[in-house]
């Protein structure tokens, strides 16, 4: 649910604060801080804008990575230590953003429409029909049904929304894909 923003300052503060509570913690204790710290995240992209002064949603402008960088360096944490919290975090902030805008911004900003919850659940689904059909009891009709679920979860704005070099992997996997599943279409038509 949207609400007016929070001055750029505040959020930092609260930012900081949050990562020194985080750092306080055992481990176990750590994902409300996490929340948190993800809630806040969402704020500033929200108060950063891009180029063309729409929010920085992605968390890409080079204000926004700034802004990032201050707050855990102002919080004391550098290096490795901020890399691995930013990673601990990134499962959060991918639930508050979709918390946080509606279906037609995440759309705009080619972020995928599932939570991060939700790809997991889907994730494990395919990896489990994949686990199957990859075992004797399987069969050809179960490999090629598990195949098909997993290219169906994949989402084009998400794979148009790939850094280039990904972008270029991305079409060199597709095309062998394709090369691929005409060969067993030719093996159907000559035994056919």
């Amino acid at each position: 649910m949207k609400t007016k923003p929070l001055p750029l300052k505040v959020t930092h503060d609260r930012m900081v604060k949050a990562l020194r509570e985080y750092l306080r913690k055992d481990e176990a204790d750590r994902t409300p801080d996490l929340r948190m710290i993800a809630a806040l995240t969402v704020l500033a992209r929200e108060a950063i804008p891009q180029a063309d002064g729409e929010p920085d949603w992605r968390g890409r402008t080079h204000a926004y990575r700034e802004w990032i960088s201050e707050a855990y360096r102002d919080a004391g944490i550098y290096g490795e230590d901020a890399r691995k919290i930013q990673s601990a975090a990134r499962y959060h902030v991918g639930v508050a953003l979709r918390d946080y805008l509606d279906a037609d911004t995440l759309a705009d900003y080619g972020l995928a429409q599932a939570s991060p919850v939700d790809r997991a659940r889907t994730h494990r689904r395919v990896r489990a029909q994949t686990a199957h059909a990859l075992s004797d009891a399987g069969g050809p009709g179960l490999k090629l049904g598990a195949a098909l679920s997993i290219l169906t979860d994949l989402d084009p704005a998400a794979l148009a929304a790939l850094p280039p070099e990904d972008q270029a992997t991305a079409r060199g996997a597709l095309a062998d894909l394709e090369r691929r599943v005409a060969a067993l279409i030719g093996g159907l038509s000559d035994a056919g």
